[in-house]
């Protein structure tokens, strides 16, 4: 993949340029919530059971999360990255054994996820359309612990990683307004797990003044996981989503 994204870049570097560089950061408040299924039993070699996030955990309130993403437009090669985290806590009643805490037990629970996302892609501009095909490099830090009664057992579900993403970039540039729409996916199934992921960010932004931007916008973040890990079997069906408000500045 590193050895496809230099030949990107080395190509784009030599193709003209539509536009005049410009770099922009915006920085948001995102209004997020967990939504899915976890999992985790001790040893290997049986699937672990999906229990709900709201249900078992006690998870899925809305939590306030700070979003950001910085982007500098080359004219035709686009390279941007962009990030958030996400935290929710709560209590609930298991409806099948996690780790050591059997099933039936009351726990609680805490979720915390960090995502941050590199893209590289090629700017096709027709008129005030532009349509970006590229490749994204998504880590992913994600924490599931579960404590039972009086705060003991703590069994722990984290994992971390890159994952690459094909990915498609969608905009108009109206002038005062501009919308963009991006998204990436990534799937690999192997014989003891697999691992999908679904990444989007959509934005409506108004140019407020000449390097001054206000947008909305959504964030959609859908990750399957499931497998033996580190002498456990784990299972993550979840969705962190939810709509951002923020500004930005252009240069």
């Amino acid at each position: 993949m590193r050895q496809l994204l230099l030949a990107v870049l080395a190509a784009t570097s030599l193709l003209p340029s539509c536009t005049q560089f410009r770099v922009e950061a915006k920085a948001a408040y995102a209004n997020l919530a967990l939504d899915g299924d976890l999992g985790y039993r001790n040893g290997t070699g049986v699937p672990a059971v999906p229990q709900d996030s709201e249900a078992a955990y006690g998870l899925g309130d809305d939590q306030a999360s700070p979003y950001a993403r910085v982007e500098a437009d080359l004219g035709v090669p686009l390279l941007a990255v962009s990030g958030f985290t996400f935290a929710d806590s709560g209590s609930g009643v298991l409806t099948a054994d996690f780790g050591d805490i059997a099933s039936g037990s009351a726990v609680t629970s805490t979720f915390d996820l960090t995502n941050v996302k590199a893209l590289a892609a090629l700017q096709l501009r027709l008129g005030p359309v532009t349509l970006a095909p590229g490749l994204a490099a998504s880590y992913i830090d994600y924490e599931h612990a579960v404590r039972g009664p009086g705060g003991s057992p703590r069994n722990v579900n984290t994992a971390d990683g890159v994952l690459p993403l094909a990915v498609l970039r969608a905009g108009v540039d109206l002038g005062p307004v501009a919308a963009t729409l991006e998204g990436g996916y990534f799937e690999l199934d192997l014989e003891d797990g697999e691992a999908k992921l679904l990444d989007i960010e959509a934005m409506f932004a108004v140019h407020a003044t000449t390097h001054l931007d206000v947008f909305v916008g959504y964030r959609h973040f859908a990750l399957q996981d499931s497998g033996d890990l580190n002498g456990a079997a784990v299972t993550a069906d979840y969705t962190v989503s939810g709509f951002l408000i923020g500004g930005g500045v252009r240069f």
